[in-house]
């Protein structure tokens, strides 16, 4: 899976300063970054980026308890697979088995609890002995349950010799009271009702006037006192110090190198802080500064803290103003003053335009500025001048900028929109088109590293890789005004002043209030109220690292813990923890005691002026470690900095023993998080800039943590042990406004930056840890990669796909509610195995919007290693974090030229994607839901075509050295053993790479057994090595059953090639199907071959499969035709050579599509049915034709049901007349043709629609 690609980057010191030109640092930062740039690139060069050399932690039994659990997950999976396949030989020798072990496991366990017992009394811990005897009671009767319940299920299958003489139904309901016991599932966090990844736009609401007051800036002198509401003589508290405008050594730094002047002071702000139009304190000053951008409060205060520093009475000032439009534009880069408005009001800013002779020609909106208690004499402001101090306003934010274009990427490297259409047609689609697997992303990652190549060879031949990043991707630069003194008025008309303060308050600010609450040993249910509450402005957590962890809760329960040698040894119902919040190390909040690896529910809620508070609610596990990063808009290289200096002033001093605190697990993780927003950030611009969008975020936040491992018995947590590390961006919003109107390009970019911050979940954690991880777009990859089904799941097919999936049941309830609201998921078939992790990640997708959440299950909304990770391989990756950060691993880019391309090609996916996502919606909104089904999957798995493999190794710095070290990390991992040592002499390190993302590490040692038994079945190597690189130790073990039942060894090679699932493929042969037989079973793919074996199950013959496919009907189109019996496929069949469809129903237009396609002979292949055309007509858009078939240049459309001259109806008419006029080469007939529809038994067209339909030279068929 992982690319090869050894090419590595060719200007990393570049790449950086890009990135850091991205993130908006100061000049002093940049020139010491490229220092510490050229030094690390050095290193990197000499050195490389080591693998782990400790093990990662695997999940080892240490306790009685933990090997009886494992042994009861095991045993229940062995007797679910017994009662699945019906063999009651292997369920009853099972079972004799389990009683015996059981009945020794239980002596074990209760010697167990009697040493515990022992240890508690010496240790005077009368707490933990009460804990010990009650949990040892509920064991024994729990335990209890589960010998009786096995006993009955004996005595059940006792009284048969097969199945058949068994009830069914009552073996399956004891085994469902085992699963409860044994095995149950873990309830998993929902999605909820707001998607992580969206867009929060408003309508901008108008500003507020006739309440105007005055400002000192208005009064001539003191003597208008009565008019204003703060004192005009200065008074201390216009010299103070605020949460936004209080000192920081940067502040400092910075007021001392400008002076006292009050002019420089106002020309710093004004020409170097970008404006960014958000509503309310956010940033601060030090946020401002740092991240050189702010909105008009930020600025003010960042100008107010500069002033006051320098002893100069300083004060906000918030009023409504008239802008000139024209200048506005240019202010906030927008091509209309409509988009001008939208942009500013997006995130609530009130603004409106005025009209003046029918032109749009001030913008009005509420604003802030400063105004400041200067000498006004003739020098106005100017150091020594003479005369009285009066207060002058001053607006820093507004200002007027110069734009650059970028290179034209398409032109220069030879890009068009029928590349991806192309990738498109690659893919295997079902018969009912509900699923879609196997695209040749392959192919498509090729020409899109062509196309980068040729514009790398522009640029260099160019001379343009040393040039400004401007050059590449345009931008922008602030206009800057030298002035020689202050400004005598405002840059704006004055329509009323509304307030004049001196600190800004809770209400105009962005706060977060930070909650815990509830303990529960195995569920999420919380009832109670919050254990504790902690709100802080936005201002006062800049920069701060928010750790949440877990201390003893007692000194009894401290002393229990150390006398078992650490947490993660302690028998977890011993003992009580208490959460605690911390900022910067200091705790501020604690809550009450709970029990170790319970359940809490951890809620944060985000309040920004102007909108309604945002609850983001995370489950944790008492004894985790989370972080908590917050994302201002662009993540500072000063925050980078600081946790660089942190790491490196520990790093030689931590060790296992102390990995798990503050300052060293908590700073990791800080880093991990604020490293992936750096580079998200960066994507964005680069997207925002090809999509000519203005992105402006919210306050922005994700959790990354230290998941502990827990085991439960009885569902009662017993052990935790160390785990790996996730991230979960969990509350990622924007606001994204067109510049120039088109909504598409909105809706392009969500979903692109949404898939890009999917890759990166995974992408973080593989760059710092050196270790394979996953993300929902990971799995989407890997199960196209692996041709598993990919379905797309809305409200028209939930009922159809929902019981095809093999997914957990609260994955299915979280694909229903979000269906249920209006959206659709994306999803595979089944769970994946990736390496140690198992699974499955889904896309739950708002396609009006593009909002979406990227989900793995377990409630993440975001990414996780792969492998467990002990505290001794975090010690060992300190050095790995501080290479990443100090080679500013921020840029989404290993170089100027591969990175930003990289970047600029996903854009451009994204754009055609986007193109058919709109066209399905078109079908979908407008009641014919069928007929761009599984358009949307394909558009989803092309866009990952566009990050994944090669490409994304480009892209994303550290990443290609990972693919090269990920294998000899993991032979660490696994310690070297014989069995991996030995897979990876015989057969490769890239084989067992391959072996163990399919199976596992624990798979080791079965898979050596495999090899062994195909070498005795006369395997040849390069056989083995093919089917173990596929499909794993599974693969391996159907290729032995294959080879049983008689197939050759060219015979399974025509299975692999068709990337066939081999269980498929075993179903097939002991059916009398071999693959030379396939095509006649309509078995072309893998997807067909996975049908036919699932009809095989649902009582069809082989002979039956051959009859409906001498009539082009294939396995996957059974569902579609609501083939359920033998009878209904000769019905089917009689209607084909009948040539008529009259008599049967269908409940879809699926059906009627797939009777089509038979009844014209058209083979399903792509391109041939669902065939793409594009129309020139903008007022059209482009057309979906149901079949076609390309030798009499026909094309068919199905309606089942009785259709009417509706609006969507009347398009796809005119379309259809479209081709017949002007695409004469492609299309010379169109038929369209009526079925009875099986849900309201009614069929035909309308008479106005059959009139239209002739009228435009189209054939109506009547079915009916």
């Amino acid at each position: 899976m992982f690319s090869r690609n050894k090419k590595w980057f060719r200007s990393i010191v570049f790449a950086v300063l890009a990135a850091f030109s991205f993130t908006y640092v100061l000049p002093t930062q940049i020139f010491a970054a490229e220092k510490r740039m050229e030094y690390a690139l050095e290193q990197w060069k000499t050195q490389g980026i080591q693998p782990l050399s400790e093990p990662v932690q695997q999940e080892t039994a240490n306790t009685e308890l933990q090997n009886l659990m494992l042994q009861l997950d095991q045993a229940y999976q062995a007797l679910d697979e017994h009662v699945t396949k019906q063999d009651l030989k292997q369920l009853k020798e099972t079972l004799k088995q389990l009683d015996q072990e059981l009945k020794e496991a239980g002596k074990r366990v209760e010697q167990e609890f009697k040493e515990h017992g022992v240890k508690l009394n010496k240790l005077k811990a009368a707490n933990g002995l009460a804990r010990n005897d009650a949990f040892q009671a509920e064991f024994m009767q729990q335990y209890g349950e589960l010998q009786s319940i096995m006993k009955e299920l004996r005595q059940m299958v006792s009284k048969g010799q097969s199945f058949k003489h068994l009830d069914a139904s009552d073996i399956q309901e004891k085994l469902l009271q085992l699963k409860q016991l044994m095995s149950p599932e873990r309830p998993e966090a929902s999605i909820g009702t707001e998607l992580p990844h969206r867009d929060v736009t408003r309508e901008p609401a108008e500003p507020i006037t006739g309440n105007g007051g005055s400002a000192a800036f208005m009064a001539a002198s003191a003597d208008a006192q009565t008019l204003l509401s703060l004192p005009y003589v200065p008074e201390a508290a216009d010299l103070e110090a605020t949460k936004e405008t209080r000192m920081t050594p940067e502040l400092e730094s910075k007021a001392q190198e400008i002076g006292s002047n009050p002019v420089k002071l106002y020309e710093y702000v004004r020409n170097h802080i970008d404006f960014v139009p958000y509503y309310g304190s956010r940033k601060g000053a030090s946020g401002a500064l740092l991240e050189q951008s702010g909105n008009d409060m930020d600025q003010a205060s960042l100008l107010i803290s500069l002033l006051r520093y320098h002893d100069i009475p300083a004060r906000y000032v918030k009023g409504v103003v008239d802008f000139p439009a024209a200048r506005v534009q240019n202010w906030v880069d927008a091509e209309t003053p409509e988009a001008a408005i939208r942009t500013l009001g997006a995130l609530g800013i009130p603004v409106t335009g005025i009209v003046s002779q029918g032109k749009l020609s001030e913008i009005r909106m509420e604003h802030v500025w400063v105004e400041a208690y200067v000498p006004y004499g003739d020098g106005r402001g100017l150091p020594g001048t003479a005369g009285d101090s009066i207060w002058v306003p001053l607006d820093p934010s507004f200002k007027q900028y110069k734009y650059t274009t970028g290179l034209d990427f398409e032109e220069i490297g030879g890009w068009d929109e029928q590349n991806f259409q192309n990738m498109l047609l690659t893919g295997e689609r079902s018969g009912d088109l509900l699923s879609t697997t196997n695209l040749d992303l392959l192919g498509y990652q090729d020409k899109v590293g062509a196309s980068m190549d040729a514009i790398q060879a522009y640029i260099e031949e160019h001379q343009l890789e040393n040039g400004q990043i401007e050059a590449l991707i345009g931008g922008k630069e602030i206009i800057p005004q030298q002035l020689r003194a202050l400004p005598l008025s405002l840059p704006a008309k004055l329509v009323e002043v509304q307030e004049e303060f001196r600190e800004v308050t809770d209400t105009d600010s962005d706060r977060v209030t930070f909650a815990i609450s509830g303990a529960n040993p195995f569920g999420l249910s919380f009832s109670s109220a919050p254990d504790f509450v902690y709100e802080a402005s936005a201002v006062d957590l800049y920069g701060k690292k928010i750790t949440l962890s877990w201390i003893p809760a007692t000194k009894e329960d401290e002393a229990i813990i150390a006398s078992y040698g650490g947490l993660f040894q302690t028998p977890a119902y011993l003992v009580k923890v208490k959460p605690v919040l911390y900022m910067d190390g200091e705790a501020v909040a604690t809550g009450t005691a709970v029990g170790l690896a319970y359940q809490q529910q951890f809620t944060m809620t985000m309040h920004a002026p102007g909108h309604a508070p945002q609850k983001i609610v995370n489950p944790v596990t008492a004894g985790g470690f989370y972080a908590v990063v917050l994302n201002y808009g662009h993540m500072s290289s000063s925050q980078l900095s600081q946790i660089q200096e942190s790491l490196d002033q520990i790093k030689g001093s931590v060790t296992e023993q102390t990995m798990y605190t503050n300052e060293a697990l908590g700073e990791i993780l800080h880093a991990a998080g604020s490293s992936y927003f750096a580079q998200v950030d960066v994507n964005d611009a680069i997207m925002s800039a090809r999509l000519k969008v203005n992105v402006n975020p919210m306050l922005r936040e994700l959790m990354t943590g230290y998941n502990v491992s827990v085991g439960y018995m009885f569902m009662s947590p017993v052990q935790i042990s160390e785990g790996g590390l996730y991230i979960d961006v969990d509350h990622n919003v924007y606001s994204v406004v067109s510049k120039n109107g088109d909504k598409q390009s909105q809706k392009a970019f969500m979903l692109g930056s949404g898939v890009y911050a999917s890759a990166m979940e995974h992408a973080i954690y593989e760059q710092i840890l050196n270790l394979p991880s996953v993300s929902a777009i990971r799995i989407l990859e890997e199960a196209n990669e692996r041709a598993v089904p990919i379905y797309t799941v809305s409200k028209s097919n939930i009922a159809t796909v929902l019981p095809k999936l093999q997914v957990s049941s609260m994955v299915k309830s979280d694909i229903t509610n979000a269906v249920n609201q209006g959206r659709i998921a994306i999803i595979p078939e089944h769970n994946i195995q990736f390496y140690d992790w198992n699974g499955t990640g889904y896309i739950v997708l708002d396609p009006n919007t593009g909002a979406a959440g990227y989900m793995l299950s377990g409630g993440t909304a975001g990414g996780s290693s792969a492998l467990a990770v002990g505290l001794a391989a975090l010690v060992a990756i300190i050095d790995l974090v501080l290479m990443i950060l100090s080679t500013a691993a921020l840029l989404a880019a290993g170089t100027l030229v591969g990175g930003i391309l990289g970047l600029v090609m996903l854009a451009l996916t994204i754009s055609f994607a986007i193109q058919i996502m709109d066209l399905m919606m078109q079908y979908y909104l407008y009641g014919d839901s069928e007929a761009g089904q599984a358009l949307i999957t394909e558009a989803i798995i092309g866009i990952l075509a566009a990050i994944g493999g090669g490409i994304l190794a480009k892209v994303l710095p550290g990443l290609a050295k990972f693919a090269d070290d990920a294998i000899q990390a993991i032979k660490n991992l696994l310690k070297n053993t014989d069995p991996v040592e030995r897979i990876a002499r015989d057969y490769g390190d890239d084989f067992l790479d391959d072996v163990l993302r399919n199976s596992g590490t624990d798979s080791v040692d079965d898979v050596v057994k495999a090899i062994d038994d195909l070498q005795k079945a006369g395997a040849s190597k390069e056989l083995i090595d093919d089917v173990g690189s596929q499909y794993g130790k599974e693969g391996l073990d159907r290729v032995r059953d294959l080879l049983n039942k008689g197939l050759d060894e060219s015979q399974i090679r025509q299975i692999l090639d068709s990337k066939i699932g081999l269980d498929d493929a075993v179903k097939l042969a002991d059916n009398g199907i071999h693959p030379s037989q396939y095509d006649q079973f309509g078995i072309k793919d893998s997807t067909e071959a996975a049908e036919a074996a699932k009809q095989l199950d649902n009582g069809f013959s082989a002979a039956d499969l051959r009859s409906l496919a001498g009539e082009k009907i294939y396995p996957s189109d059974f569902d579609a035709l609501d083939i359920k019996t033998p009878a209904d496929a000769a019905a089917i069949v009689n209607a084909l050579q009948n040539g008529t469809a009259q008599g049967l129903s269908f409940s879809t237009g699926r059906g009627g599509e797939a009777f089509l396609r038979a009844l014209a002979g058209v083979d399903k292949t792509p391109g041939t049915t669902q065939f793409y055309r594009q129309i020139s007509d903008p007022a059209l858009g482009n057309r979906f034709i149901d079949v076609y078939d390309a030798a009499s240049k026909t094309a068919y459309e199905s309606k089942v049901g009785y259709m009417t001259l509706t609006d969507s109806i009347r398009e796809q008419v005119l379309k259809d007349a479209w081709l017949l006029k002007n695409d004469p080469n492609t299309v010379q007939h169109v038929e369209w043709h009526f079925f009875t529809s099986g849900v309201t038994g009614r069929a035909g067209p309308s008479g106005p629609l059959e009139q239209f339909l002739t009228s435009n030279g189209i054939t109506v068929v009547k079915h009916y």
